[in-house]
């Protein structure tokens, strides 16, 4: 289930732990390392406390669509990206585009070790 794999990715891009987020929402760590394990969903409010905390519309987390709705905003990770996007020359974009393209397609150029 994403939303569990959602959770942490945006723990991790925030740079809050686990232990940490659990305490800031009074949950016992290891009822929340177990949720995470068994992938059980947490109950309505705390995982809108949850959705609160992280700065991310509830709807994120519980919809299995890997990006929120247009009326909402995106990913905390995403925004810096396109925040860093947005600081490049034409040029660099091109480059980030033509990398994007190649790295979503699993591009593999013949008798290369970078990819």
């Amino acid at each position: 289930m994403e939303f569990w794999n959602k959770i942490k990715d945006e723990l991790d891009f925030k740079g809050i732990s686990q232990k940490e987020f659990a305490a800031k929402l009074d949950i016992n760590i290891q009822t929340f390392r177990n949720s995470i394990s068994l992938n059980r969903l947490p109950d309505l409010v705390t995982a809108y406390k949850m959705a609160q905390e992280l700065d991310q519309p509830l709807e994120y987390f519980i919809n299995d669509d890997p990006v929120p709705p247009n009326n909402y905003h995106l990913p905390t990770r995403e925004i810096e990206l396109l925040s860093n996007y947005r600081k490049l020359s034409d040029k660099e974009k091109k480059t980030i585009d033509l990398a994007t393209q190649i790295l979503a397609s699993d591009y593999k150029e013949p008798n290369s070790d970078i990819f």
